[in-house]
Formats: C-alpha cells, sequence, structure tokens
C-alpha cells in the first residue's frame, strides 16, 4: 500500500504528493563490546557500544566477545554460531579473568554448551538450539 509523504524540502518548499511503496524500519545491529576491539584498524575499548555503519561495517560477523544489544545483533550473533574453540574467545567463561583485571560485566545474550547442543541466553533465547562444533 503506497504511503504519501508531505514534508518540506531543504530549500523551503513544499514537497506534497511524493508516494513511496512502503515503510519499513531499520535497525542496525549494536554490540557492547566485552574486551578491547581492533576494527576497521580502529582500537576500541571494552564498553564501548558499537553499531553497523559507524564503528562498525554492514554485515560484521561478531566475535564471541561482544554483547549483542539489539535485534538484528542477536540475529547475526546466532547465524555466526558457537566456534571452536570459543570458550577461549567467549569471555563468559573467563569470570577470574573479568573481576581481575576490570573487565565489563557479562553480556547477557550468550552460548551455553549443554551437552553436544549450543542454545543462547538472554535476547537469544527463542531461537532454537544449534549441534555440536
Amino acid at each position: 500500500m503506497p504511503v504519501t509523504i508531505t514534508g518540506f524540502q531543504p530549500n523551503g518548499f513544499q514537497n506534497t504528493g511524493f508516494q513511496i511503496a512502503g515503510v519499513v524500519p531499520i535497525v542496525l545491529a549494536s554490540y557492547r563490546l566485552l574486551s578491547p576491539h581492533v576494527i576497521q584498524g580502529v582500537y576500541l575499548d571494552a564498553n564501548a557500544i558499537v553499531t553497523e555503519g559507524g564503528a562498525i561495517p554492514f554485515g560484521w560477523v561478531p566475535t564471541l566477545a561482544v554483547d549483542p544489544l539489539s535485534s538484528t545483533a542477536v540475529s547475526a550473533f546466532y547465524m555466526a554460531g558457537p566456534r571452536y574453540p570459543g570458550e577461549y574467545e567467549d569471555l563468559n567463561n573467563w569470570s577470574y579473568f573479568r573481576s581481575s583485571f576490570n573487565q565489563p560485566q557479562p553480556s547477557v545474550t550468550h552460548w551455553h554448551k549443554s551437552g553436544v547442543f549450543w542454545s543462547l541466553t538472554g535476547l537469544g533465547t527463542g531461537f532454537p538450539p544449534v549441534g555440536a562444533v
């Protein structure tokens, strides 16, 4: 269903009757970094919030040392899947490291292994478990 938009152009003239096929809200992937990262040659400290189109490129494959903050980020985190040896990249398994070196709090959304299956916690609990890596 077309949507009619009426508004003003930057030059001050009114634009009436401009139609677009539909309006789709775009939710960009946002992550909280759990450890320092170097992305596109730029050093980003732990606890930094990064967003697609800003500090990270569109379609960036997240590391396990991030906490996805948006639905798009959780989907990308799930699609990247648990990785072997992911236990070494996933800081949620290193609680002593976090407290000893003043790292950020553990992530809300991370991979949890139960038997041979991995499932997401937090914002990713709606996704089905995946098999062993």
